[in-house]
């Protein structure tokens, strides 16, 4: 018997990933986001009904997805963009939370009747955003960084305030009355709090251990149990893993990298790489098997009803957050209000906290309206990929949002192949002056190289005066680096005694209004 399960779970393994690799081939011939053609393709094998022996739990969800895709994501985002976008990152990610499902549950309260209890669970689910395939296709058409950055820092904080809130909600309608709001609250602080210092506190520690060590395996080793040891000790101890896991990997990205070799960069990075398509394409297309078409059409109003309501909630949520931003920090471009509005998708979180909600309460009472919950849960997921997921491309060209036309891709191509090139000619140069290759042996092996060069510097050149909007958005974004330059300038003379703290600020914001100029320009 336990021969034959192992064989069904190893044939459905198998299965899955040959689906993801076929999926993931064929997407590149059609015009849909991967993601969400692996949730169509989820749901077309559901359909089929071929008796796979898998299905989509909360524990498959938050301890063996989540901790992966939270790490890829976090250690490849830049301290800097996090930093120079914390105040709108902040915002969404927590004020914005709380908003959210506050906002779902009293909309759903009074749009249908239901009771307080189930709205804001509901509103709690929905509190969260995931928006990997909108990231994805951000990346593929070259949308503007900021706004990259903006979309899924808010995702990646969002994620532990919104577990937070679900389980702080769920323990009430458990318990069945709100025991102490101040309790409550700072319940919710310390779990927050306490997980950012747990996070930075591994983090920097196991940057110390990479620092010193000088092998590849153990240190990409180091990585992978950071990710998931990080997210054990917290739940272990009562604090967010989600959040530890996110600053921890936040760490080690920007501080512990320094640290490694080429070698390991390469290779954590690789790794990393690997694990997150992983886990985005088996959750996706796990998204699809377990959504239930007949149930969705049995509670249909609700549902539809759900769905316009996390619309509405999220339209007020961003614009409210860019009013006060434009007091607090630069203001958000409208058209990229109108992209993190329809770029707000719900996905594999929402889902996992809905189906972790218990089937009965303390006793044999069953838990009011669970089946409505999760139905409706799946219909805002649906919702979100295969209607937002699939125009998201159409409204990023409608409002000139597209940067990376064939022009640009061409330029950063011949750009590549010339540090490619040039990073050939300095090697050999380092080895003819350490004497490991011969004066002719060098000269004959740089020449094609030379050659090479002064080709691509003519095609370069020539595209340049062929394209004027490709040197203006060249200019516009070494116009970037260089204000962001100044500003770490300004913030370490302060740190240094050089600039009290006012005539920082001041600088600070002359700099920010230069780079909100740019944001304006190319939105």
């Amino acid at each position: 018997m336990e021969h034959t399960l192992a064989t069904e779970g190893v044939f459905t393994i198998v299965f899955l990933l040959i689906t993801t690799m076929v999926v993931a081939v064929a997407s590149k011939y059609v015009r849909i986001p991967y993601t969400i053609a692996l949730t169509i393709t989820g749901l077309l094998i559901a359909l089929a009904n071929i008796g796979l022996s898998i299905s989509l739990t909360p524990d498959l969800i938050l301890f063996i997805f989540l901790p992966t895709l939270l790490f890829e994501s976090s250690y490849n985002l830049r301290f800097a963009d996090v930093r120079d976008n914390l105040r709108p990152i902040t915002l969404l990610a927590i004020p914005g939370v709380i908003l959210t499902a506050a906002c779902v549950a009293a909309g759903l309260h009074y749009a249908t009747g239901l009771g307080w209890d189930t709205a804001f669970l509901f509103g709690a689910i929905m509190s969260a955003t995931d928006p990997v395939s909108v990231l994805a296709i951000f990346r593929k058409i070259g949308a503007p960084r900021r706004l990259s950055v903006i979309l899924e820092g808010e995702s990646l904080f969002n994620d532990g305030t919104s577990i937070v809130l679900f389980r702080i909600v769920l323990g009430v309608v458990v318990a069945g009355a709100l025991t102490d709001a101040m309790a409550t609250v700072v319940q919710f602080v310390v779990v927050v709090l306490g997980a950012i210092i747990l996070g930075a506190a591994v983090g920097y520690l196991v940057s110390a251990i990479i620092a010193r060590m000088n092998d590849y395996l153990v240190e990409t080793t180091a990585t992978l149990i950071l990710a998931y040891g990080t997210y054990l000790l917290a739940e272990q101890i009562g604090v967010s893993g989600v959040i530890a896991v996110v600053v921890a990997a936040l760490v080690v990205g920007n501080f512990g990298r320094s640290g490694m070799s080429p070698t390991t960069r390469e290779a954590v990075s690789s790794t990393w790489e690997f694990f997150g398509f992983l886990a985005n394409s088996l959750i996706f297309l796990l998204i699809g098997l377990e959504l239930n078409v007949g149930q969705l059409w049995q509670y249909i109003v609700p549902t539809l009803i759900a769905i316009a309501i996390v619309l509405a909630v999220r339209i007020v949520v961003v614009l409210l957050s860019s009013a006060i931003l434009r007091y607090i920090h630069r203001p958000i471009p409208y058209s990229w209000r109108a992209v993190l509005v329809w770029g707000g998708l719900r996905g594999s979180l929402a889902l996992a906290l809905a189906l972790s909600i218990p089937i009965t309460l303390s006793g044999s009472a069953s838990f009011p309206n669970r089946d409505l919950l999760l139905v409706m849960t799946f219909g805002v997921i649906l919702f979100s990929l295969l209607v937002q997921g699939l125009t998201m491309s159409p409204l990023l060209s409608r409002l000139g949002l597209i940067n990376k036309k064939s022009a640009q891709e061409e330029y950063e191509l011949l750009a590549a192949r010339k540090s490619m090139a040039l990073a050939a000619v300095q090697e050999i140069d380092r080895l003819g002056r350490t004497g490991g290759l011969s004066p002719e042996t060098a000269t004959k092996l740089k020449d094609p190289y030379n050659d090479r060069i002064v080709q691509l510097d003519d095609l370069l050149h020539d595209l340049r005066l062929r394209d004027e909007d490709l040197t203006q958005s060249q200019s516009r974004s070494l116009r970037r680096k260089l204000l962001q330059l100044e500003k770490a300038v300004v913030r370490q003379r302060n740190l240094d005694g050089a600039i009290s703290d006012e005539p920082m600020r001041s600088l600070l914001s002359e700099l920010d209004e230069q780079l909100h100029s740019l944001d304006d320009a190319e939105a």
